[in-house]
């Protein structure tokens, strides 16, 4: 059975985004990305996961008509279509997430290391 990798949206595959501002898609699109999600594909369910209004994010991609990638709203927990993208403004159930703005917490180290560790990121 596959399983489901991750993608946020906004800094991710909608580069160049500045912050909210009147909620709209403005900056450019990772078109690289989409053809490393099309790869991905053949062998994991993909999803993005925003905060973002799924329909406007599928609404979009789906405009774009991009080597046919199609993109399609859900609302549950899992994404289970081959050969779509799932959208989700929910947390998506995935092995991997890809986030522009992702940290991984360390177990092995201690609460100031790992806040440390956080700070230099920022």
């Amino acid at each position: 059975m596959k399983k489901t990798i991750v993608f946020d949206f906004d800094g991710v595959l909608h580069k160049g985004y500045e912050g909210w501002k009147d909620g709209s898609i403005y900056g450019d699109i990772e078109y690289k990305l989409l053809d490393f999600i099309i790869e991905l594909m053949s062998k994991y369910y993909v999803v993005i996961s925003s905060c973002r209004p799924a329909e406007q994010i599928v609404n979009f991609m789906n405009d774009l008509k991009y080597k046919d990638l199609v993109f399609e709203q859900y609302d549950s927990l899992y994404w289970q279509k081959d050969n779509i993208v799932g959208v989700t403004n929910r947390k998506a159930v995935g092995i991997l997430y890809i986030d522009d703005r992702a940290w991984r917490y360390q177990n092995d180290f201690s609460t100031e290391t790992n806040i440390k560790m956080i700070e230099a990121q920022l």
